[in-house]
């Protein structure tokens, strides 16, 4: 099922009759949900564009994740869904993940819940869609590192490989295209830990200046080497051979900007305890 088809079915569900007491007995409980007739209302007050409701959409959101934890329920869970679409449709797209493309939704929506249920709303602090938002991110890379490593079909080229590929490049004057990406004439099964250290490392560092597309762009091709060609062609399958040789031109040039990118993060911000890593993933 697709995140918008299940985005349908909970809209439905949430509008059947059994469920009115619920929103009925939060009502009592919470005063800001209180001028609301019902869920569907509270819902489109979080869909507001006014940057006058933004008070309010942080009161009625933290109450219906006070509702979720203190009663948990079906209902509840369906409800923050529906709160946070938007949010999930961004994450959802994120290419290149180990879970087939019919679960990656369930994947998300499950640590989601999870991420909502351990929120401190005891805290104050505001800005909760984002903070859900970049926590739900962290634990779905924590997710889809688990389960390449779960898999263990990640292949990569010896680093000393890289590393003289480099060096050639550099002696050639374009620096700016490493790492090579082409693939290696002998590929290596690379060590699960060191695999899983490799993405937490790009993650950890590459978060900031990195969007989530490019980002597992650059894993799809610094840690898992797999060629650009292969990569838009997995993609973007549903397009003719002109539409993917556009995009092709589009994602190399995006891969240089984010390479660039990430090697100058790097250069700045690596601690000196984490120089193997620096010496894999950055010139000499």
């Amino acid at each position: 099922m697709t995140l918008q088809e299940m985005r349908a079915s909970l809209d439905t569900e949430l509008r059947a009759r059994r469920h009115r007491p619920l929103f009925e007995n939060a009502k009592r409980s919470r005063p800001v949900l209180a001028e609301f007739p019902s869920i569907v209302e509270a819902l489109d007050a979080l869909e507001s564009h006014s940057v006058a409701s933004y008070d309010e959409k942080e009161s009625v959101l933290r109450a219906l994740m006070h509702e979720q934890q203190q009663r948990p329920c079906p209902f509840w869970n369906a409800v923050l869904v529906v709160a946070c679409y938007p949010m999930l449709v961004r994450l959802v797209r994120i290419p290149d993940t180990p879970f087939p493309p019919d679960e990656l939704p369930q994947v998300l929506v499950a640590t989601f819940l999870d991420v909502v249920t351990e929120f401190p709303l005891t805290a104050t602090r505001d800005r909760t869609f984002l903070h859900l938002r970049q926590a739900t991110r962290r634990r779905l890379f924590d997710a889809i590192r688990a389960q390449r490593k779960q898999l263990g079909a990640v292949c990569l080229d010896d680093p000393a490989k890289l590393r003289g590929r480099h060096e050639q490049v550099e002696a050639n004057q374009r620096g700016r295209l490493w790492p090579d990406t082409a693939p290696s004439d002998s590929p290596q099964a690379f060590d699960y830990a060191e695999m899983g250290s490799l993405v937490s490392f790009l993650s950890r560092h590459g978060a900031p200046v990195l969007d989530d597309d490019k980002l597992s762009l650059v894993i799809a091709t610094t840690i898992r080497k797999e060629p650009l060609t292969a990569y838009v062609n997995r993609l973007y399958a549903d397009l003719p051979e002109a539409g993917r040789a556009q995009v092709y031109q589009r994602v190399k040039r995006r891969h240089s900007r984010a390479l660039e990118g990430l090697r100058h993060a790097l250069a700045r911000k690596l601690p000196r305890n984490e120089k193997n890593m620096h010496d894999f993933l950055s010139p000499n």
